[in-house]
């Protein structure tokens, strides 16, 4: 049986990338409604998801399993609350457009 651990976001998240050159913070939300409080994200460690308020799942490739399981280990186990800010770390990935790694 796979553990399954999941995460209240009652305020917002972003993804932050990890480099020291490229620095973004990019807001997650619902890629169905764009809502962006009251997610939930979660992980069995293989899958990763995004859950809404609304009941709408989906998935994004920057929510990596082990993000997930660094924010429920700093949250210990409560939500993160409304006037919090959930960081999850993206790393870059230059191999994506090899051809230009020089503009990155």
């Amino acid at each position: 049986m796979t553990d399954v651990t999941t995460v209240l976001l009652m305020g917002t998240a972003v993804f932050r990338t990890v480099d020291p050159v490229i620095r973004a913070r990019i807001p997650i939300t619902c890629r169905r409604c764009d809502i962006g409080t009251g997610l939930t994200v979660g992980t069995d460690g293989v899958s990763t998801w995004i859950s809404c308020p609304a009941g709408h799942t989906t998935q994004d490739w920057r929510l990596s399993s082990e993000a997930v399981l660094e924010i429920a280990a700093a949250a210990g186990g409560a939500p993160v609350p409304a006037e919090g800010e959930a960081w999850f770390r993206v790393p870059v990935q230059t191999e994506i457009l090899p051809d230009y790694e020089d503009l990155l």
